[in-house]
């Protein structure tokens, strides 16, 4: 039997041969907003007016509920400017 060197590789007809690793790239970093998200914790009923309130009042949640937060931070003499939302 003639000898074979380590690199010689002997393929069957049939026979599995192993996958080759992949090569990743790193991940990207995460794209960031500068919105923050702030929950506020209502029963069914109660969440179910607001959205009906803003549909009446064609706005949306976030836009209806700023509204009193405004008027409310400037009848108290909060001087900050509130910041335009979108």
């Amino acid at each position: 039997m003639p000898s074979r060197s380590r690199a010689t590789k002997v393929l069957l007809p049939g026979a599995m041969t192993m996958a080759r690793k992949k090569t990743s790239k790193p991940r990207a970093a995460p794209v960031t907003t500068a919105a923050k998200s702030l929950a506020i914790r209502v029963n069914r009923n109660h969440a179910g007016r607001i959205e009906r309130l803003a549909a009446a009042d064609r706005a949306t949640v976030p836009g209806l509920l700023d509204r009193p937060l405004v008027h409310d931070a400037s009848r108290i003499g909060f001087a900050e400017q509130a910041p335009h939302c979108t």
